[in-house]
């Protein structure tokens, strides 16, 4: 990721810049190289709770630039969850 993104900054249908970590192939051609700057949007955003619970984000790719050209994408969501925060016990 290029630019990050953030459950607590970022809302439902923020852009984000990204790039390809490895070669892109289909069958035996290369049709982007890694290093490729592919683009996004924030599908959905969950914060976690104060209490408990985790941080979820769902993103999907919309289009990949080759060569200059802009190319649209259409991906499957992409859900990435935080570190779940941990109750703490009340004291009495």
């Amino acid at each position: 990721m290029i630019d990050g993104v953030d459950s607590s900054k970022n809302h439902v249908g923020d852009v984000f810049h990204a790039s390809l970590e490895t070669d892109l192939t289909v069958g035996d051609s290369v049709v982007a190289r890694k290093g490729t700057d592919v683009y996004g949007r924030l599908a959905e955003a969950k914060e976690a709770g104060h209490m408990a619970g985790s941080s979820e984000l769902q993103l999907e790719l919309t289009r990949v630039v080759i060569d200059g050209k802009d190319y649209p994408v259409v991906s499957s969501d992409y859900t990435l969850q935080g570190k779940g925060r941990a109750r703490t016990p009340l004291r009495k």
